[in-house]
């Protein structure tokens, strides 16, 4: 008995000892607990819970088959540290959020559940539907793999994804805070603005909104839009884009967008505010502006060739188009009687005004009138004319992007203060004909001209085309400004310069507006690169995809008899046939004998000439029925911008109409066609 007894109390004592052992084990194994979050063994399952900031409801399961065990660490810490055994890690809940393996179907099906759900977001919510939208699936599904495989902390891997895909939290909080998410897909960008926030543009391209309303310089657009061109290139004030969407009237149609949306996989699980607005920003091929481009020495648009060539709030010193409040509450007055002036200095952004208030009142009429009085820097036309032009759709860019054929047009003199006569006797031939529409709002636009005689031509100005108001942009730079105080008693003073016969007795209210282009701080064009341009436009319409010189034989040409057209200059003084060869001609019709007042259906380039036969052969654009009713080719009103004779295909050797020399003192400046004569490469 007591060997069996002793020998059951060994076996007890054994047992005590091995449980004691066991307790000692536990204990061991809590404290490597603490050093270590997570220990995944082959073939385990960790059930990882994931959570919003309100809620922690839905629990998904992720499946991992490793050679080896794999350790999580989580910020140096364990998980028990904070008592939070239960809740999973940073790294953790991203893994469950953006992580799939080849060896788990669940995850995919979780992943396109989630995306098929229609719920809306919170503020606080963006970041992280931003880096769920970042990355496709499949990209993030290979990126992970690859990492686990050759490194042992999950964690560093983690943040070298975020880097590679540019989803860390500085940058989601940039895009949150600036009201704008931008999504590159294909070759388009889908453009998500909160309400009330604005974007600039740089660039070109064509815009198209899917859902809310916004506002581009004046102009409304909506989903009953139609597609609209928008150019805002560099050297001009950077057209701006404001979300007026504050609320949505079908949330069906908004959940339906949405949903065709997502099915592309970068806008996998996107989610839209109801205010909000969402743009669609397509590519542009216009033939125009890729000539224009080619023969100007900067560069004004983005250098892009797949995404459209747009780039959204430009890093770096940029113009950019402010409205000031002023200006809207001039604009909103209008009616269809209106005839408004608008005058100042060079730079006070008069040619901003007219293009706002024309998108403004095409809201509420038709069509709207604008007399252009500039002919420097015509709106509508090349320089050196005064035009009226029959207006129906917006204007989102500068004068070269929406040259329009003139319903009537006068040729002038860009600079009209050598002869500012002729600058009366032309004006005085446009208002023959009746100027004004009963139900068509006008806006007259006038030259920045405001020293010496500037106030007695503005004077004239009003005396001849009587209008009901003048809208005069005042500087803050004096400089700019009339030298005299913008007053009818002013005007009925200096009247009877150049206009002897004329009395402002007539009623019209005079509008002081604030300058918008005070506070630029970015390159500007210069007057003459715009005249160019505006040349080059015009010349670039004729241009194709196989086509894109003015030397090549597909333009459209004519040939013209020189028994039946007159070669002249402005004052109809005969020029020699040699001078219009390889020159710029403005396609005129002579109205008035003793001033010589013509008028101008075009413009044209003489390709070439033959003396023995007295014809030449032009180049335009204008229509051959327009063609039929000229009776002078006007030369020296314009010259063709230099890159047109430095730019010519095929040419070895010196280049036609270009002449090479020597300088012949310090003093002497090279004309832009002419080439100095370099003797080492002789």
């Amino acid at each position: 008995m007591m060997k069996l007894f002793r020998k059951e109390s060994l076996k007890s004592k054994s047992l005590t000892k091995n449980s004691n052992n066991g307790v000692e084990q536990e204990k061991q194994k809590k404290k490597r607990k603490k050093r270590k979050s997570i220990l995944f063994k082959p073939e385990k399952r960790a059930k990882v819970s994931k959570h919003s900031d309100n809620s922690r409801d839905d629990i998904s399961e992720i499946s991992f088959t490793l050679d080896e065990e794999k350790t999580i660490l989580s910020d140096g810490r364990s998980d028990f540290d904070n008592d939070r055994s239960n809740e999973p890690s940073d790294s953790e809940e991203y893994l469950n959020e953006s992580v799939d393996t080849t060896y788990s179907s669940s995850i995919m099906d979780e992943f396109l559940k989630d995306t098929s759900d229609e719920r809306c977001y919170n503020d606080e919510d963006f970041s992280t539907i931003a880096r769920k939208k970042s990355m496709s699936p499949f990209e993030m599904k290979n990126s992970f793999i690859s990492e686990v495989d050759s490194s042992d902390s999950i964690e560093s891997t983690l943040n070298e994804l975020i880097q590679k895909s540019q989803i860390d939290e500085e940058s989601d909080s940039d895009s949150t805070d600036s009201g704008c998410e931008i999504h590159e897909c294909d070759t388009e960008y889908i453009v998500i603005l909160k309400y009330s926030q604005t974007i600039k543009l740089f660039g070109f391209c064509d815009l198209k909104v899917l859902h809310g309303k916004i506002n581009i310089l004046g102009h409304s657009l909506n989903t009953s839009s139609t597609k609209q061109s928008v150019y805002s290139p560099k050297g001009t004030a950077l057209v701006t884009l404001e979300n007026t969407s504050n609320f949505c009237d079908d949330t069906r149609k908004l959940k339906n967008l949405i949903s065709k949306l997502s099915k592309h996989p970068i806008l996998k699980d996107l989610e839209v505010r109801k205010d909000s607005s969402i743009l669609l920003f397509s590519k542009k091929h216009d033939t125009t502006m890729n000539f224009i481009e080619e023969h100007i020495s900067q560069w004004i648009s983005p250098k892009k060739t797949t995404f459209p060539c747009l780039e959204i709030n430009p890093k770096g010193s940029w113009n950019a188009i402010t409205l000031p409040t002023k200006w809207n509450e001039v604009v909103q007055n209008a009616t269809s009687q209106s005839k408004i002036l608008v005058c100042g200095g060079k730079g006070v952004g008069k040619s901003t005004f007219l293009r706002f208030a024309v998108n403004c009142l095409l809201q509420k009429y038709k069509a709207v009138r604008v007399i252009d009085l500039d002919p420097g820097q015509s709106e509508f036309s090349v320089p050196s004319t005064l035009s009226v032009v029959t207006v129906t759709e917006p204007l989102l860019g500068p004068n070269y992007t929406h040259l329009k054929t003139a319903d009537r047009s006068i040729l002038s003199n860009i600079n009209v203060a050598p002869d500012p006569d002729k600058f009366i006797e032309c004006l005085k031939e446009m208002v023959k004909e009746d100027l004004y529409d009963e139900n068509t709002p006008t806006i007259i636009n006038t030259m920045g001209f405001t020293n010496d005689i500037a106030f007695h031509l503005i004077s004239s100005i009003v005396a001849l085309l009587e209008p009901n108001q003048i809208v005069y942009i005042e500087s803050s730079n004096r400089k700019k400004n009339f030298k005299k105080e913008m007053t009818k008693k002013t005007l009925t003073e200096h009247v009877k310069f150049f206009t002897p016969d004329l009395k402002l007795d007539f009623n019209f209210e005079i509008e002081k507006i604030p300058s918008a282009t005070d506070e630029n701080v970015g390159w500007s064009l210069q007057p003459r690169q715009t005249r160019e341009m505006c040349i080059l436009a015009y010349f670039g319409q004729m241009m194709k995809e196989n086509c894109s010189t003015l030397q090549d034989y597909k333009l459209p040409m004519f040939e013209v008899d020189l028994l039946d057209i007159s070669i002249t200059d402005r004052n109809n003084s005969s020029v020699p046939l040699e001078a219009v060869n390889a020159n710029i001609v403005a396609l005129c019709r002579l109205v008035n004998e003793v001033s010589s007042i013509f008028e101008c259906f075009g413009w044209g380039v003489v390709r070439c000439y033959n003396p023995s036969t007295r014809k030449v052969i032009l180049i335009t654009p204008t229509n051959k029925d327009v063609l039929e009713q000229v009776t002078h080719l006007v030369v020296g009103c314009l010259t063709l911008p230099p890159s047109i004779y430095m730019n010519q295909e095929g040419v070895v050797g010196h280049i036609p109409y270009i002449m090479a020399s020597d300088l012949k003192g310090f003093d002497q400046m090279s004309k832009r066609s002419r080439i100095p004569f370099d003797a080492e490469k002789k």
